[in-house]
């Protein structure tokens, strides 16, 4: 009986290959196109002496006229049977690394179909492509099951090394600049946007093995799925400037106490749009009343090719103040621009952390409401201000090639904050004494979530 082509039972002709059959398989391990150079060496007319030991000095196995008639026999047949298994093999698995090359979906209907194609060219008509021949293949070569975790267009051979190229190019040229201007670490910036869903999620949980499905708890489903856009800017000093441009999602409009309730969030500039995403003439009042107050003479700004930054590049203060914005090529942010290089992750893997922790210790507080999401994100980025974190922020401008320095090793912000090594960490506020929620990357201190969160502990004003 055969289910989707594969045929169950096998018959005695249903050989599978084995590599060790290349080592104890002393009869005739010839390809076909060997084979037949054999008979043409023992059948040529002209020539007059012993034919088997002409054909023994270049083909050593080749002993007797028993041998050569199973030659004969075999030529007819398009060779052995064990070349054909073997070629099959080695053809099949050949296939298949071009389609992984590819990034080809491959099923195992797909391999049994390409394993009779083959077998239709080598003349083998008693191959089958049965159930144990399959797994027999796939567990030589290694070949598993997975689930997809990414999908993506598809690109010719030359794109990667072209964008490798441009991005490799566009380095070189900020560096000529940086030279010529001779600007100093602290006067080289980068601002770009982050989305971030209004409750975070992590991707992975512990759970029991062979459990097939695994659920997660949220408090506001409808919240994972919309988010709201932060536009951090670092330095290749190592700073994360403060406030940072957060533009809320309001679907419905701002209420009147949109201003009053966010108003106390001293490291956050909020604004809001319908999409939550962040327009023109926000960039620009951006541009005005946050980076250009705040960076120096002269400074040197990367930004991606976003249509939005156009206006905020084009106002008049830019010029006044020399301020060189430099445009990164587009589809390279992922290789040259620093926050994707190396600081955005850093800021998604602490809010889920916190986040994930506030829901299983804290559940009564709400996180995707306006004034909590506001309070997260305030105590995040007073986290990610403190000096500790100087060497994370220069990495993201090291990395990418644009400073020539070796950085000091560093802890991330998610690891010295919530994983702690003391057994047992109480709150060291006074007179408190609750279990920690947090340690603070100024002070050091391990702080409960009443003084943390609710409390809005701050170290940056007193440094």
């Amino acid at each position: 009986m055969c289910v989707l082509g594969f045929c169950n039972g096998e018959s005695k002709s249903d050989v599978e290959y084995d590599p060790k059959i290349d080592q104890t398989y002393n009869s005739l391990p010839y390809s076909y196109e060997e084979m037949k150079n054999i008979l043409s060496l023992y059948d040529d007319p002209n020539f007059r002496g012993n034919r088997l030991k002409r054909v023994n000095k270049r083909y050593r196995r080749i002993k007797n006229a028993t041998q050569i008639n199973r030659i004969r026999k075999y030529v007819v047949c398009y060779g052995s049977r064990y070349y054909k298994i073997r070629e099959l093999d080695k053809m099949l698995i050949e296939q298949f690394k071009r389609w992984k090359d590819g990034r080809q979906i491959v099923r195992d209907r797909f391999l049994v179909d390409a394993a009779l194609e083959i077998a239709d060219k080598l003349h083998f008509e008693t191959f089958k492509a049965s159930e144990s021949w399959l797994l027999g293949f796939k567990k030589r070569h290694n070949i598993v099951g997975r689930k997809i975790t990414q999908v993506v267009t598809a690109k010719k051979p030359n794109v990667e090394a072209d964008k490798a190229k441009l991005a490799k190019d566009f380095v070189g040229r900020v560096k000529v600049t940086i030279e010529d201007r001779h600007t100093p670490p602290e006067k080289l910036f980068n601002s770009d946007q982050m989305g971030l869903q209004l409750e975070m999620t992590s991707g992975r949980t512990l759970t029991f093995k062979g459990q097939k499905t695994v659920e997660a708890v949220v408090q506001n489903k409808n919240a994972t799925t919309h988010s709201l856009t932060l536009l951090p800017t670092i330095s290749a000093f190592g700073k994360l400037a403060v406030p940072v441009l957060t533009c809320f999602y309001e679907p419905k409009g701002a209420p009147a106490c949109f201003e009053r309730d966010l108003l106390r969030f001293k490291n956050l500039r909020c604004c809001w749009t319908k999409s939550g995403k962040v327009s023109s003439k926000i960039m620009v009042d951006w541009m005005k009343e946050d980076f250009l107050k705040m960076a120096p003479r002269r400074s040197i700004l990367l930004l991606d090719s976003w249509s939005g930054f156009n206006q905020a590049k084009e106002i008049q203060e830019v010029k006044s103040k020399e301020i060189n914005i430099i445009t990164i090529p587009p589809k390279t942010t992922g290789i040259v621009q620093p926050c994707d290089v190396g600081f955005f992750r850093y800021v998604k893997a602490f809010l889920r952390t916190m986040e994930d922790k506030i829901r299983r210790m804290f559940p009564d507080f709400k996180i995707s409401t306006r004034a909590h999401i506001a309070c997260l994100l305030n105590q995040t980025i007073e986290q990610f201000c403190a000096p500790r974190y100087s060497s994370l922020i220069q990495h993201a401008f090291i990395k990418p090639g644009y400073v020539d320095k070796e950085y000091e090793e560093y802890s991330t912000p998610d690891h010295y904050c919530f994983n702690f090594s003391k057994v047992g960490a109480r709150c060291g506020a006074t007179d408190c004494g609750k279990l920690a929620f947090i340690r603070c990357s100024w002070c050091e201190k391990y702080l409960c979530f009443n003084h943390f969160i609710v409390k809005m502990h701050s170290c940056q004003n007193n440094n």
